[in-house]
């Protein structure tokens, strides 16, 4: 039961944790191979709510289209947003 609890607790912890993440650190994330991949995952995974702004948004989707190309661009974004939801 402690167990449990304590999972419980750690898991609304994680929750109460909100970010905002560079550009450039969101970049650095998305290699699977990357140092810093972890940090796209946790996103996925729950550990964090990451905080961003229309003006966020746009910066992300501006510095991605330039060094991934407008289609993996839209497909981040989309992935932001709908995970958000």
């Amino acid at each position: 039961m402690e167990d449990r609890t304590y999972a419980n607790t750690l898991h609304a912890d994680a929750m109460n944790r909100r970010i905002v993440l560079d550009t450039n650190c969101l970049v650095s994330s998305l290699p699977r191979q990357g140092k810093y991949y972890q940090v796209w995952q946790d996103f996925f995974n729950e550990k964090y709510i990451l905080c961003y702004t229309n003006d966020i948004l746009t910066e992300y989707e501006e510095i991605l289209t330039q060094k991934m190309g407008p289609m993996i661009a839209q497909n981040i974004i989309k992935a932001i947003l709908k995970w958000m939801l």
